[in-house]
Order: structure tokens, then sequence, then C-alpha cells
């Protein structure tokens, strides 16, 4: 932490007497940011200060989504560093806008999509207000570039799964993210990338055969939807032999 204030240190070490005191003081910027453009609430989001986080949530001075120079707020953070219990607590405030993405053009979804983070993404379905389909991206509506962590922790190719959620995480083996995605019902399963590509034309070429018969299942599932081969789902089912999936 670089030229932090006193009550973004207590924020962050998770000084609750601390920080409470301090937000009681007027002459305290809760909204304060360091060179970095990191503030108080993205401190607490980034060491789940989960008492901190609470205290901030009471205060309605308190600005979520201010970004740092990243373009991370602290939703995003909370994301990316796995920081279950305070995604829990961030999720409670209306104000913050959870489809803000970073200089990356990534968003809050696509972090827990990367981690392979059921328990976060579960948390993220429950909220009304979030684009669970099309990543919006600053330039195109599409993945291009690889997502790499500075500790190399993952890195996927994100440029073939035409920007949406689903697709990417059938293309990563994301198996348990997939399927609450698939059960969901505000995620599109039948949304084509630029090969014209949907998931469940992926799924049976790809002899994701569990993946597969959840998309069958599901009422919502276009099962006459043609690939850029002519193939339909029993057009797959044939060449695969796949009786299990019928």
């Amino acid at each position: 932490v670089y030229e932090e204030t006193a009550f973004m240190e207590s924020c962050y070490q998770g000084y609750a007497a601390i920080t409470r005191m301090l937000i009681a003081d007027p002459r305290v910027d809760v909204n304060s940011q360091n060179s970095y453009g990191i503030t108080a609430a993205i401190l607490a989001a980034v060491s789940n200060s989960t008492e901190c986080l609470t205290i901030l949530r009471n205060d309605p001075r308190v600005k979520w989504n201010v970004t740092d120079i990243c373009g991370n707020t602290a939703a995003i953070v909370a994301v990316w560093n796995n920081r279950t219990e305070a995604v829990i607590i961030l999720s409670e405030i209306q104000s913050i806008d959870w489809n803000i993405v970073d200089n990356n053009g990534h968003s809050a979804l696509t972090w827990a999509l990367v981690k392979g983070n059921a328990d976060i993404t579960r948390t993220l379905f429950g909220i009304p207000s979030l684009d669970i389909n099309i990543e919006k991206l600053k330039e195109k509506n599409v993945y291009e570039k690889a997502v790499t962590e500075a500790r190399n922790y993952l890195e996927y190719l994100m440029d073939n799964s035409g920007g949406d959620h689903l697709m990417f995480a059938l293309k990563t083996d994301l198996v348990k993210i997939a399927a609450l995605l698939i059960s969901h019902g505000r995620t599109e399963l039948n949304h084509e990338n630029s090969d014209k590509e949907n998931p469940l034309a992926y799924c049976l070429k790809n002899k994701k055969t569990q993946l597969a018969n959840l998309l069958i299942e599901n009422s919502r599932t276009d099962l006459n939807k043609v690939d850029a081969e002519g193939n339909t789902v029993v057009h797959y089912c044939q060449k695969s032999n796949k009786d299990e999936v019928l």
C-alpha cells in the first residue's frame, strides 16, 4: 500500500474499531485515493476485511464504483482475489455496478469464470442487474486478448468464445460453472460465435456428454440449431453413436 491515509490503512488491515472511529470523523475523506487510484473500499475488498466492508456499506458517502489506474473497482478486486465473503457483502450494496469492466475489458463475472470460483459465480448470479451473457469490451464484443494473471495463475485464450460467458466456461472446462450457467434462467443458451458454433453443438462435438444432456433437458435450448457444417443435435449423436445423449 502506498501513500495510504490512516483510514485506508485501517480498512486494509481490518482494524474495525479504528475504522469505525475514523469514519465518524467529518474530517476524514472516505473516498480518498492514493497515487494508484486505490480507495479504502478497494483495500477492504482486496484484503477481505469483512467487518470494515460492513462499516463502509453502512455509510452512504462511500463511492463503490470508483476505479484505480487499472480500471478495478472494489467488486472486481474482490472477485479477482477470490474473496468470497467480501463478494457476498458487496452483492448486497445496490449502488454497485457489477458490469463495469477493467482496462482489459473484463468484468467481475469474467474474472469469476477465469478463476473458476463457483461459489462467487453463484453469488453474482443473484444480482439482478448483472449481465451474464455477452461481455461488454471497450473495443469489440469479442474476446481478443489472452488473460494472463500476474502470478501466472491462469492463462486462457478467449478469442474463440464469441464473447459469451457460457461458451467461455465450456471451452475452458469450467464444468461446475458451465452447469450453473445452463441452469440459470437468464443465460442465453443458443448464442453463436463467429464460427456459428453454439453451446450444444460444442458439447456434442467435444464429447461433453453431461453438459450436453443439461442443455437438451433445458426447454430454452433450441434443438434445431444448425452449425456452420449443417449439423444438428441429431447429426452429432449419430456421428458419435451417443445414444446416452438422446
